[in-house]
């Protein structure tokens, strides 16, 4: 097809790629890009983080014992919209959480929509957790837990990532907070977080 210069200042007949490289400068475009309505997709290939959500619990949660079901960490959830329904979501999570009473076991979860992820295959009637723990002395003496875990939600949805926490063998469980404090330079208060990122497909 022949190449056509209109005399409305357009070019017809110039096939899709049939500019030599370099043609196209950063100087041609205008410094403001406006893709409002449209798509872009496959910029940088798969394996590119596209978006990144974060929350981080600067306060402090107890859940009374005795409970079978998992509750929700209300502080530590975050909400993220998948660009493309291939993308992947990287989960990392840090959590400082204890119980109360010593030998006493709690569990905790990751949960996506309602649905547990990153959890142990069944095994009788064990608990299927992500992370789990047991204070070794009296004073609730606070654990460090993080994990990483990469999940396919296929959604172009919203999407809630959430920790959730049971304590089935009777103790008190405390997040960012200690069983046993006082009001003094002695003692600490940390934070604990949940981060999730949008991993091109």
């Amino acid at each position: 097809m022949a190449i056509t210069i209109n005399g409305t200042g357009s070019i017809s007949g110039l096939s899709a790629g049939g500019l030599p490289n370099s043609s196209v400068t950063a100087a041609d475009l205008a410094t403001v890009q406006d893709w409002s309505g449209k798509t872009i997709s496959n910029i940088g290939g798969g394996g590119k983080v596209l978006q990144i959500q974060q929350a981080v619990m600067t306060d402090t949660q107890s859940f009374s014992g005795g409970f079978t079901t998992f509750e929700d960490v209300t502080n530590l959830s975050v909400s993220i919209t998948p660009s493309a329904s291939t993308s992947k979501v990287l989960v990392m999570y840090s959590v400082m959480i204890t119980g109360n009473t010593f030998g006493r076991r709690y569990a905790f979860r990751l949960s996506r929509g309602g649905t547990a992820i990153g959890i142990h295959d069944s095994a009788g009637s064990k608990t299927r957790a992500s992370g789990c723990g047991m204070p070794l002395d009296s004073n609730g003496v606070m654990d460090f837990h993080s994990n990483t875990i990469l999940d396919s939600p296929a959604t172009t949805s919203a999407t809630t990532y959430k920790v959730q926490v049971v304590c089935n063998d009777s103790p008190t469980v405390n997040v960012n907070i200690a069983s046993n404090e006082a009001d003094n330079g002695n003692h600490s208060r940390p934070v604990s977080s949940i981060t999730v990122m949008e991993i091109a497909g």
